[in-house]
């Protein structure tokens, strides 16, 4: 552990359109950071004109008066770093404004996954993902990778595995697959099963309508460990819950619809985990899965080892 007074806010912003892909990571980013070092304050600043959803606290602004209400936060809490944890929507829309609130305050600045547009004005950019554009990878400011990844590790929940199929679509579902998904399920897996359907705060309920399976819905659950310890397979849109299936070991199909994500990314993932843009593709490889579950799983625990959260933490004391 080290033992320099130092103070560190995160920012991110969160609401219906955005998710909670950032809130979730920087509360990951947080534990981490608290993890490696001893007496620093971290907080979490959460732009979002949603009241709901996060917990008591953490520090919610909207967006009137952002760099009002900002800027009197740096004036209290004097922080020495500041971490970006923003969308695109944000960085297009507002950034170039924000930034001005930290111009002249000896405030070390990093990037979360973004704002590669203002590398100039940062100095990191920290790249949670295994792909990185080749443009950027010989440029000292970058780091990606592996032992990035920004979740938290995982902590075993003894509990035996059911005949069960785990369905993750995000916060917001923004692709109505709460509609899509259920025949598909209905078509492609003949005998009975447990689904496991893990309904975020800004999506809506799946449709079952007539069903010969047996549905468990989790509608915004504050405890996933217990859920995906006990789950067989996972559907899973890429993103952050992509890595936290990959941590938990357990075999999944990924689902990337069109122009979500880089082409080159996908082929990355795609050497190592069945991935698609075929929404019907990804549950018929579900349904091949579970049919071969001990080859499956033994795939899984070698793949879950990818995540280095060692050299993670070696790695955050490089950079505070």
């Amino acid at each position: 552990m080290m033992n320099e007074k130092k103070s560190i806010i995160i920012i991110c912003d969160s609401d219906k359109n955005v998710g909670l892909g950032h809130y979730s990571r920087s509360i990951a980013l947080k534990n981490i950071i608290k993890k490696n070092f001893k007496n620093i304050k971290v907080s979490i600043i959460v732009i979002s004109n949603q009241k709901k959803f996060f917990a008591k606290k953490i520090k919610r602004v909207t967006f009137y008066n952002l760099n009002k209400n900002i800027s009197k936060i740096i004036d209290i809490q004097k922080p020495t770093h500041c971490f970006f944890n923003l969308s695109p929507k944000f960085e297009k829309t507002r950034f170039k404004n924000f930034i001005k609130v930290f111009t002249d305050k000896k405030i070390k600045l990093i990037a979360i996954d973004n704002l590669f547009a203002y590398k100039k004005l940062l100095n990191h950019i920290w790249v949670p993902n295994i792909f990185l554009n080749s443009k950027y990878k010989n440029n000292f400011k970058f780091s990606y990778g592996w032992n990035r990844i920004l979740i938290d590790e995982r902590k075993i929940v003894s509990q035996k595995r059911d005949n069960s199929l785990l369905i993750i679509t995000g916060g917001t579902d923004k692709y109505n697959l709460y509609k899509k998904i259920p025949p598909l399920l209905e078509r492609f897996f003949d005998n009975p099963i447990n689904i496991r359907w893990v309904i975020g705060p800004f999506a809506k309920k799946p449709k079952i309508g007539n069903t010969k399976h047996n549905w468990y819905l989790y509608n915004k659950p504050s405890n996933l460990r217990k859920i995906y310890s006990k789950s067989s397979v996972a559907f899973v849109l890429f993103g952050v819950s992509f890595f936290e299936i990959v941590n938990y070991s357990i075999p999944c199909s990924v689902f990337s619809p069109k122009n979500k994500e880089d082409r080159s990314l996908e082929d990355e993932i795609g050497k190592k985990f069945y991935i698609s843009n075929n929404l019907k593709f990804v549950i018929k490889n579900l349904f091949k899965k579970l049919q071969n579950i001990k080859k499956e799983n033994f795939k899984a625990k070698k793949l879950a080892k990818l995540i280095d959260f060692k050299k993670r933490d070696v790695y955050i004391k490089k950079i505070i």
